[in-house]
């Protein structure tokens, strides 16, 4: 990837933040892969060191923030952070979730309870359906919390399947290997900082949800 695609990717830069619209298929941080990440190469941009606020699953897409300082999450804790996500069809058109969440390492995911269980913390997520397709909705969530593949584990546990996402029970994957989950919105008030990303992903479903949620 050369240093032309990243700032492209750019979407906010000032005294704090770093934020960037991060593509499917695109590390958030160096991993046990020699893939290069998008902090390594934010920070070939900035020429500074940066730290990252909030991480990105490889097949999700969206905005990623980083601080130029090491005690940049001052405001992190009360940012507001939304995403789109296409799923399969479901009964309620809005509900808030309120579940127990565990990460497992052997098996690199997420696993959800309705009740309280030994080793598993809290977490809630908000979603409401923004429109209704033949095959699947399309819907905004907005996390009250935020824990490993949330949204992923908690919306497959009551049957709304994120389109691609195998992992936890779509039917197929994607021919690119992304899942059709956008971090589409962050509000950080204290800083009057607010942004609306589109996806950059070039299917006609994203190009009408870039079009009609995020532009």
């Amino acid at each position: 990837m050369e240093m032309n695609d990243i700032k492209t990717m750019l979407v906010h830069q000032d005294e704090h933040y770093v934020i960037l619209n991060k593509p499917p298929g695109l590390l958030s941080q160096p991993g046990l892969s020699e893939d290069t990440a998008l902090l390594t190469l934010s920070e070939q941009l900035i020429g500074k060191k940066l730290h990252l606020l909030n991480r990105l699953d490889r097949p999700v897409s969206g905005l990623v923030a980083m601080s130029l300082r090491s005690n940049g999450n001052e405001f992190w804790g009360k940012a507001i952070k939304k995403y789109i996500a296409v799923t399969t069809k479901g009964k309620k058109k809005e509900e808030t979730l309120n579940h127990f969440i565990h990460r497992n390492g052997k098996y690199k995911k997420a696993f959800i309870s309705p009740t309280k269980r030994k080793g598993y913390k809290p977490c809630t997520l908000t979603y409401t359906v923004l429109k209704t397709l033949d095959h699947v909705d399309i819907v905004e969530v907005t996390l009250a919390s935020g824990k490993f593949h949330q949204i992923r584990a908690q919306l497959a546990f009551i049957g709304r399947h994120i389109r691609g996402d195998v992992k936890y029970g779509a039917r197929r994957s994607n021919k690119d290997r992304s899942i059709d989950l956008h971090a589409s919105h962050l509000l950080i008030a204290d800083r009057q900082l607010s942004l609306t990303c589109p996806a950059m992903r070039d299917t006609p479903l994203w190009q009408e949800i870039n079009s009609e949620f995020l532009s």
